[in-house]
């Protein structure tokens, strides 16, 4: 009975341990598994980075593309407004609108603000100084045109005080109350480098090209300016190593140039 019993006990624990080798993975299961779980994560991970690149590229070019399109818009609003302010007077001659029209710079006169004022008191020729009716708007520097239905002068402010106004150089010519007062500017853009310049400061960076096409040669005759500004991307795509290059094209036409 106890031989027995020990042969029973011994052939049920090498059942068991039979029993536990085929549940297991053999190594070269295991070895198949992880080259597989490998493969795959090597996918995804490849996959992933793809994306990634992607998606850095197209927020590089998107906000190209977005500041770009800003820039053109205010610089073709800007130029929309040249001649704006200059007076319509003849004399001393036609008030210059467009001071320079060449391929890659313009500049014009414009009035830049909302402020004017009149003369409270009329003005002798030579005289060095005005009275306004309300020196609001006005400022230290400002270039300003004095102008009636006939003539205009166009100064530099070099004091304010109170509704008086000093100038130079002196009036050319004698106006009377109630003359138009406004302050204008000079509004010059022009490619330096890779920078688009408004006045010497840069308005757009990353600029690799500008061209300002004109109707007519002579400036007193242009009526209409087309404004071609080529960008990059501040950094290399992702997926390229290169800039990505962007060109818009925009015609503007200033009303103030026909008067």
């Amino acid at each position: 009975m106890r031989q027995t019993h020990r042969r029973t006990s011994f052939l049920r624990a090498d059942e068991r341990t039979a029993s536990y080798g085929q549940s297991g993975y053999s190594l070269v299961e295991l070895m198949v598994a992880t080259v597989v779980l490998s493969v795959v994560m090597a996918a995804a991970y490849g996959n992933l980075i793809s994306q990634m690149r992607t998606y850095a590229t197209e927020r590089l070019l998107t906000e190209t593309e977005d500041d770009a399109r800003v820039a053109m818009r205010i610089l073709t609003d800007q130029i929309e407004m040249a001649g704006f302010g200059v007076p319509i007077a003849a004399t001393p001659s036609s008030a210059t609108r467009i001071v320079t029209a060449a391929p890659t710079e313009l500049s014009f006169w414009t009035k830049v603000t909302a402020a004017h004022t009149y003369l409270a008191a009329a003005a002798a020729v030579g005289a060095t100084s005005i009275v306004v009716a309300s020196a609001t708007g006005l400022a230290k520097g400002q270039k300003i045109y004095v102008s009636d239905v006939n003539r205009w002068y166009l100064g530099t402010i070099q004091s304010i005080s109170g509704s008086t106004v000093a100038l130079n150089p002196t009036l050319t010519y004698a106006v009377g109350a109630g003359s138009l007062v406004t302050p204008v500017e000079q509004v010059t853009f022009k490619l330096v480098g890779t920078e688009l310049q408004r006045n010497g400061k840069r308005f757009i960076k990353n600029v690799t090209g500008l061209t300002f096409a004109y109707d007519a040669v002579t400036p007193t005759a242009i009526r209409q300016i087309t404004v071609t500004l080529s960008v990059q991307t501040r950094g290399v795509s992702a997926t390229t190593r290169k800039r990505i290059h962007e060109s818009l094209s925009v015609k503007a036409v200033p009303p103030n140039l026909a008067l």
